[in-house]
């Protein structure tokens, strides 16, 4: 059975405590960036901070507990940001007249941005988390992608596309984040490219089109 990641040892409740952790992991994700996984120390981080050592053991207490945080704190980034964006679509008055190859675009340049190119954290960062990830976590982060797409597809009915059943999304979902996680380990150049980018779109328009089944 694999084991859950390290948890925060206290959880912010209030925005004083909220900014205190905001500001901990921007440091963690600094000291990542200067002096890569094995520099990282607590101590390191509490001075990036401005911080004392004894506020960030009020919610780490330990380097493992900062880097699983990173990695949680970063899948809800991208959730966020692609939720924002769907309800955007959802709110449209004829999103049928949004045409699918811009859609998928979208939430492609969200992932890819959060996933692989650093987003809030910076690249470095991101290719960690992935080599630390647990796997069970990565599946349920996928999963509220692929439900949360799956969601805004069916509200829409976009007339050029199937209709969204759970096998076909879960081909979709797992196909790109495959592709971006791959890309990130590797730190491929492609990341900076547009045409990863386009080549996910067309691979997704492939799965989703109705032409698909011509």
């Amino acid at each position: 059975m694999t084991k859950s990641l390290p948890r925060m040892r206290r959880t912010p409740s209030q925005d004083r405590a909220l900014h205190t952790v905001n500001t901990i992991l921007d440091a963690a994700a600094q000291v990542i960036e200067q002096h890569g996984l094995i520099g990282l120390t607590t101590n390191k981080v509490a001075v990036k901070s401005g911080f004392s050592i004894g506020t960030l053991y009020q919610y780490f207490h330990n380097k493992e507990v900062l880097l699983s945080t990173l990695v949680k704190r970063g899948r809800e980034i991208v959730l966020a940001d692609l939720h924002a964006y769907l309800l955007q679509v959802e709110a449209l008055d004829r999103p049928e007249l949004l045409h699918p190859q811009d859609l998928f675009r979208e939430f492609i340049r969200i992932q890819i941005g959060g996933l692989a190119k650093g987003g809030h954290f910076r690249r470095k960062v991101i290719r960690q988390c992935w080599r630390m990830e647990n796997v069970e976590e990565t599946a349920e982060a996928i999963r509220e992608i692929s439900d949360r797409i799956m969601i805004c597809l069916q509200r829409i009915q976009h007339p050029l596309l199937r209709k969204p059943t759970p096998a076909l999304m879960f081909t979709v979902s797992r196909a790109v984040t495959g592709v971006i996680r791959s890309a990130s380990l590797e730190n491929a150049a492609l990341l900076d490219s547009r045409e990863l980018e386009d080549e996910l779109v067309q691979l997704v328009w492939g799965l989703l089109s109705k032409k698909s089944l011509l």
